[in-house]
């Protein structure tokens, strides 16, 4: 997420409650999470095990919770709390609004059938088919010629939560939702906002019924998805590739071009191109077959063994 303007690493300490050390010229332009950094961003980091990482990043400045040694030309914000310091700098920046109706760009072509909800800064473009029930947030940009089945959310929050004493706490969502060309939408689909960046389903994708798709991932062009895939979040599927119906895709993971996963499978690692791919984990699907075919000859192979 990019402020409105570049911030002084001061005025956020100030704002905040974080004390500075190391380079304090630093000059921040916006807010990211550590998967997703470049020069001039503000991230966190709250656990030993993610430090080294953070401080080695693309980015600008880091809150953190321990005195650390820092980098040279970055600057690190202390604090005891850097997930609520994160946190508050997203609300205070990019707050949700709740629906309210204003600043929308809707072409005069598009159809909005009736109780649709649409948020504010929302842009429909031109041919577009919005059916009935279907709920927009705030920020969500549709393209042209797409279509969304009724009771599809485009746009919700996260499932993003931080773990503190025994309690989780929502991170509050400041990304956005990106819907390319011709892209259509089943009924009763969610599809989440990112965290500090944007979800994108691109031009020419097609969405069953009842699909889930997390936060930041990015469905590339021409992919299909059948009715109950769970993708979780940041997750890229890369061109041309086919999710059969119950695939589930593990978060973080990169599925390559023109790749066909088969029903019911679980995706926990990422999966070369070109290639069709089955059961739980995803494997190629011949050494699937094989790999079932030995399952059914072990019954007799052990009894075989016993008569020896």
């Amino acid at each position: 997420m990019k402020f409105p303007v570049a911030l002084s690493i001061h005025s956020i300490a100030k704002e905040f409650g974080c004390s500075i050390k190391g380079e304090d010229k630093v000059t921040l332009s916006g807010i990211s999470e550590i998967h997703n950094v470049s020069d001039g961003d503000l991230i966190f980091v709250d656990h030993p095990k993610y430090y080294d990482k953070a401080l080695k990043s693309k980015a600008s400045a880091v809150i953190i919770n321990k005195d650390v040694e820092v980098p040279n030309g970055k600057a690190i914000l202390l604090t005891e709390h850097p997930f609520r310091v994160f946190n508050d700098i997203l609300k205070r920046y990019k707050p949700h609004t709740y629906f309210q109706e204003n600043q929308q760009r809707i072409d005069s072509s598009a159809i909005i059938m009736p109780n649709v909800s649409i948020g504010k800064e929302v842009s429909i473009g031109a041919g577009s088919i919005i059916h009935p029930n279907v709920i927009i947030y705030d920020g969500v940009q549709i393209g042209r010629n797409v279509i969304v089945q009724a009771g599809t959310v485009l746009g919700s929050n996260a499932f993003y939560y931080n773990k503190k004493n025994d309690n989780y706490h929502l991170m509050h969502s400041a990304g956005g939702l990106i819907i390319e060309d011709y892209v259509e939408i089943g009924s009763l689909c969610s599809i989440d906002k990112g965290v500090t960046a944007n979800t994108i389903i691109k031009s020419g994708s097609k969405l069953d019924n009842q699909i889930q798709i997390g936060h930041d991932c990015v469905i590339e062009e021409n992919c299909l998805i059948a009715a109950q895939c769970g993708i979780a979040g940041c997750v890229t599927i890369q061109k041309n590739c086919v999710l059969w119906g119950q695939v589930g895709v593990t978060s973080g993971v990169t599925i390559g071009n023109n790749s066909v996963i088969l029903g019911q499978t679980a995706v926990t690692k990422s999966l070369s191109p070109d290639k069709t791919y089955s059961g739980d984990p995803a494997t190629p699907y011949r050494t699937n077959l094989k790999q079932k075919a030995a399952v059914k000859q072990l019954p007799d192979f052990l009894e075989g063994l016993k008569k020896k």
